[in-house]
């Protein structure tokens, strides 16, 4: 008979999940400083390269790409990593795709940050502008790539970057192209460095100008004019008052005349004064700061911040269960008709899991403590005895303070676990009753059936890892007033070298005054520990 099958949902919580779309020439490295804010915030940072840009893959035809299949990209990318809403933030011509992806679909957005670029104004008026303007050099087949031709790719970068950062349109005379109006005298602007420009002209080099020249230079007078639309969603418009798109035709009326607010009831406008078509990178700590109070100031709503999995379970074969996703996603004929599969890189992630922690200490070492908790409630049936007496907030409670403590919870002979600590035992001073609320909640929910189960009547029967290795740098933070500090050879495997033979790129921090839940009790001291760690070991570039 062929075995059943059962699903276990598990949902994963988090604040929200924060999509950084690039603009030209720009690449998914242009929000390096915001992604490390809303990281260390508690949001999930996502920052792609559009195809063609970067590391992700060429479409067949670059010269065939539209407009909506950029639209039809951030679904996708939604989908594949089954977020339900996201906050876009996003720039230059990824303001526009995030502008109408919002009108598009609401139920995806939780808000829009736009920068460098405003909604509503008329593309015609583009129209008055001479012939020398770089988008009109651009859009003609060939032309951008001859004149980049001349030079190399580093050379090409750096002239754009160098004009989009003044606070002139860049045109060019008549006898002239837009490469000649910089030489390599003109110096870069000075919150970018050397080795910026090396990041993006080797991905340049990897990619070429071709469809990122197609997008947005030939394709983007194809974008359908929004009209009468109207936000669903909030949308934060952040211009730097030197960007030169300030001085498009259009752009200063449609941000100050009211155009915006008839499209977007919800709406904040932000100017910088001193600030480029580049604020994000020459202004990072301010526009991390408006950033993060947008977000803020519009929280996901209960059941928006859960994305659903569901494990699937084999019965009776033990198998390690397979994650899917909660609501099953489905390929989009758009994409396939294109022949876009595979055309999307993945996007910037980074992922941290705590080290194991060494191997418990055998049965045999523990007989002096044979009433611990770890022994005790190995007992099927004792913990449940113990805990009955109790409501569930009251265990909770009791739990937090005991593992807390410095030292090993141990009952006495005529004792529980449960009777270590009454009523009146304070919460350790950084656990407030609103959290103890919600920990009880969640438990009233689930019980302790499997949290007994896993660890304490399971973990015994972890295979031996005697010569293992870990391949990957491994960073351990303990507190030294964690009562686990005080289990036998505990200590000795942490500072005698021991876990230095499993882990050639280790790591090890003490906190003095650490208890067993350092991320709760100090937990600045352990997000600067986790984020230089995350410095010190970037994603490899390439």
């Amino acid at each position: 008979m062929a075995d059943q099958i059962e699903h276990l949902h598990l949902p994963i919580h988090e604040l929200g999940t924060v999509v950084f779309l690039h603009g030209f020439p720009e690449i998914w490295y242009s929000w390096r400083h915001q992604m490390l804010a809303v990281a260390a915030a508690g949001y999930r940072a996502v920052a792609p390269d559009w195809r063609g840009y970067g590391l992700s893959d060429q479409p067949p035809e670059p010269e065939a790409a539209e407009y909506d299949d950029l639209i039809e990209d951030l679904l996708a990318i939604l989908d594949a990593l089954a977020v339900p809403k996201a906050f876009l933030v996003a720039k230059d011509f990824g303001a526009l795709v995030a502008y109408d992806f919002a009108l598009c679909h609401p139920n995806r957005t939780c808000g829009v940050m736009g920068l460098g670029i405003p909604f509503g104004n008329d593309a015609s008026s583009m129209n008055t502008l001479p012939e020398g303007l770089y988008i009109f050099r651009w859009a003609q087949p060939g032309r951008a790539e001859a004149d980049f031709g001349r030079y190399n790719i580093k050379r090409v970068v750096r002239t754009i970057y160098i004009l989009f950062s003044k606070s002139e349109i860049p045109m060019a005379k008549e006898d002239q192209e837009i490469m000649d109006l910089a030489d390599l005298s003109t110096p870069l602007p000075e919150w970018f460095t050397e080795e910026d420009l090396d990041v993006y002209s080797s991905l340049y080099e990897k990619s070429g100008f071709r469809y990122p020249l197609q997008m947005p230079y030939r394709s983007l007078h194809k974008r359908k004019p929004i009209g009468d639309a109207k936000f669903q969603v909030p949308v934060f418009v952040v211009m730097g008052e030197k960007d030169y798109v300030y001085k498009f035709p259009g752009v200063e009326s449609a941000m100050k005349d009211g155009t915006m607010e008839r499209h977007a009831p919800d709406i904040k406008i932000t100017y910088i004064p001193e600030g480029s078509h580049f604020v994000q990178e020459q202004f990072p700590d301010y526009v991390n700061e408006l950033l993060l109070a947008f977000l803020k100031d519009h929280p996901l709503e209960s059941g928006e911040d859960r994305i659903g999995l569901r494990l699937a379970l084999r019965h009776p074969a033990r198998t390690r269960g397979v994650a899917v996703p909660r609501r099953p996603l489905q390929p989009r004929p758009g994409l396939l008709r294109r022949h876009a599969r595979g055309l999307l890189r993945p996007p910037l992630a980074r992922t941290c899991s705590p080290p194991p922690p060494p191997l418990p200490p055998s049965p045999s070492v523990l007989a002096a403590d044979a009433n611990a908790m770890c022994v005790w409630w190995q007992e099927a049936g004792r913990a449940e005895a113990d805990f009955g007496r109790h409501d569930v907030r009251r265990v909770v409670r009791t739990i937090y303070i005991l593992f807390s403590g410095a030292d090993i919870p141990v009952a006495k002979e005529g004792q529980e676990i449960m009777d270590l600590a009454d009523a009146s035992t304070p919460l350790p001073p950084w656990l407030t009753e609103a959290d103890l609320d919600v920990y009880a909640s969640l438990y009233e929910n689930s019980g302790f059936r499997f949290p007994l189960q896993m660890p304490y009547r399971a973990v015994h029967r972890r295979p031996s890892r005697k010569d293992a290795r870990f391949e990957v740098p491994v960073l351990m933070v303990i507190g030294e007033k964690d009562y686990a500090f005080k289990f036998p050879g505990f200590e000795a495997a942490v500072r005698g070298g021991a876990m230095e033979r499993f882990a050639p790129e280790l790591k090890i921090e003490f906190l003095p005054e650490g208890s067993h839940f350092a991320q709760e009790q100090l937990p600045e001291q352990v997000n600067r520990l986790l984020l230089g760690f995350f410095t010190e070991h970037p994603r490899q570039k390439y």
